[in-house]
């Protein structure tokens, strides 16, 4: 039984799909299987994986049901104690989960663990860089506020699906924010300050062509929050996103790339 089980899904990511399975076929770390569930691609996704020889890959194919549900069908047959989350596009940094599993097994009190990331453009180029809040309480206290993890770097222990549940499938974007909220709310989670990770943001990406739709779901995800044990004063943090909800897209895209990243 591997100790480590990476999941993914993936839809039409052709472009970058094999750079990102590679990452993970080369970590450091070799105690894993890797779990990509083929959510209805359209395009020569399907091939590319096919063309990967290695016993730890497990494809699952499914007509196409959006991320929450991929993602909870590949937590559903994966058997690692450790549950590791790479989306298609994005790059691990070979010692990543070598750095994150002893992480984990030194600290047993943490359910799961994030990292740093370099922000890339489409052609892989360093265009900026996230550091994550990296301390639980200052998590704890801003988690409303905004999302302070990026969910392509996270590696959780099992046992935190198994207490607080799987994706929320209702929310059809924003569902990681959702997790890490409910978690956050009964576990420690946290961020190493280090690099680990390539985050790609493309114009193709769900981040660009979709913010509008994140933007709801993010703003219903906070509203039922405050209804689940978050203190009632956080509920000003549901005005900045109120008012971000009504800026049209296309300016709040512009407002990403030229203030909310830190260049490098």
């Amino acid at each position: 039984m591997p100790l480590l089980s990476v999941i993914m899904s993936v839809f039409n990511g052709e472009k970058y799909v094999k750079e990102t399975v590679e990452s993970i076929l080369n970590q450091s770390f070799r105690d894993f299987e890797f779990i990509i569930v083929n959510d209805g691609s359209t395009d020569g996704t399907p091939r590319i994986l096919r063309n990967f020889d290695d016993d730890r890959i497990k494809i699952i194919d499914q007509e196409n049901q959006g991320p929450a549900k991929a993602r909870n069908r590949a937590i559903r047959v994966s058997k690692g104690k450790y549950i590791g989350i790479i989306d298609c596009g994005d790059v691990a940094f070979k010692k990543k989960m070598e750095i994150q599993i002893n992480f984990l097994e030194r600290n047993k009190e943490i359910y799961g663990v994030g990292a740093w990331a370099n922000i890339v453009d489409e052609d892989g180029k360093i265009v900026g860089v996230m550091e994550q809040s990296t301390e639980f309480k200052d998590i704890k206290k801003t988690i409303l506020k905004s999302n302070t993890f990026i969910h392509s770097s996270m590696v959780f222990r099992r046992k935190l699906f198994d207490k607080i549940g799987l994706y929320d499938e209702s929310f059809k974007f924003a569902h990681d924010y959702d997790l890490v909220i409910r978690a956050v709310r009964k576990f420690k989670i946290v961020n190493i300050p280090q690099v680990l990770l390539n985050y790609r943001i493309s114009e193709e990406s769900i981040s660009f062509q979709k913010r509008k739709q994140q933007s709801y779901y993010a703003l219903k995800i906070r509203a039922r929050a405050l209804g689940h044990g978050y203190p009632t004063w956080q509920c000003i943090y549901l005005i900045r996103p109120f008012f971000s909800f009504l800026v049209p897209a296309d300016l709040k895209n512009v407002i990403v790339r030229r203030f909310l990243w830190r260049p490098r």
